[in-house]
């Protein structure tokens, strides 16, 4: 176990530990992100979460340090069953500049998350299924669909989100709130709002040479932008 696993070991998930002291030496060495990478391996629990934790906030501001991680991060998110290292995980799909060719897989994997027990899950899966819709606005109307059925949702915080989020998705005029957008900074996500991300996407680092899920997931997004009636959820 290195320096920086050790720093975020010990107590419970009740706490972020050193999370934010992790990422911030790393933000100033950035060589030092390999050793941070190791935590998302770890089985304890806690250092996975803390080590997610600490990649979220660095993706804030340097994205491009996590070139190659999406294979991983798609993984972990599927399969993790830690709720605050899937919500961080969540946090970081809306981080990243994705690539034309990763969009649709991660919209996919975020849909996923809409049906995650934990409400910060499902809450930050909302907030960033909404950011690539205002990026990727071809994809607009799908992820306003897998939204919409959360304004039912049991939790009165989810509901009210996903009223938010539909209203957003499908007004340019709305505005993305504040607190929805930590990466980066305030003027990135003013910039953000009075553009209203009109522009398709294009490509990033994160898709980088990261090998591609099964074609299912293209075809799917695809498909279902051809034809509005298309009622099929992927499970």
């Amino acid at each position: 176990m290195n320096e920086l696993i050790q720093i975020l070991s010990g107590g419970s998930l009740i706490s972020d530990g050193r999370a934010n002291e992790v990422a911030d030496r790393v933000l100033a060495n950035p060589e030092l992100f390999d050793q941070l990478e190791e935590g998302l391996s770890e089985s304890d629990p806690v250092i996975r979460a803390r080590t997610a934790h600490a990649v979220e906030r660095i993706s804030r501001t340097h994205p491009e340090m996590l070139t190659g991680l999406l294979p991983k991060f798609i993984e972990m998110a599927i399969h993790d069953p830690v709720p605050m290292v899937k919500w961080h995980l969540a946090m970081i799909f809306g981080n990243l500049p994705l690539s034309a060719e990763s969009v649709d897989e991660i919209i996919l994997v975020l849909f996923r998350m809409l049906e995650d027990a934990s409400i910060f899950v499902k809450s930050w899966a909302m907030v960033s299924l909404t950011v690539l819709g205002r990026q990727h606005t071809s994809f607009r109307k799908v992820i306003a669909d897998h939204i919409r059925p959360l304004q039912k949702d049991r939790s009165v915080a989810i509901q009210s989100k996903a009223i938010k989020a539909v209203k957003i998705l499908e007004n340019d005029a709305e505005l993305i709130p504040a607190g929805w957008i930590k990466q980066r900074d305030r003027a990135n996500n003013n910039d953000q709002n009075k553009h209203h991300l009109n522009k398709e996407g294009s490509g990033g680092c994160a898709g980088g040479s990261a090998a591609r899920t099964p074609p299912i997931f293209p075809f799917f997004l695809r498909s279902y932008q051809n034809n509005s009636k298309n009622k099929h959820r992927w499970h």
